[in-house]
């Protein structure tokens, strides 16, 4: 995968199974943030490594929202709940 924009819409590997989620902050080319909701959690940010992402190409359907803010700027993002 190509490196990922903030705002893409990714798939997380992780022990597990993989999540979706969306790129929230990209601050160095080996952390990428990104708003993904785990099942046990919900809603939460995780800093991953950039190979751990793969691009997610099917049409987001139910939608929860998550509203971040960073630095003094306000993103709003959708995010599917992963299945499970």
């Amino acid at each position: 995968m190509e490196p990922a924009s903030v705002g893409e819409r990714v798939k997380v590997a992780r022990g597990g199974p993989q999540l979706d989620g969306i790129v929230f902050d990209t601050p160095s080319r080996s952390k990428v943030v990104v708003a993904v909701v785990e099942p046990d959690r919900g809603p939460v940010f995780r800093t991953v490594h950039p190979k751990t992402l793969t691009e997610r190409t099917e049409k987001v359907t139910a939608t929860e929202r998550c509203v971040c803010s960073s630095a003094g700027r306000r993103r709003q993002f959708a995010v599917q709940p992963a299945a499970g």
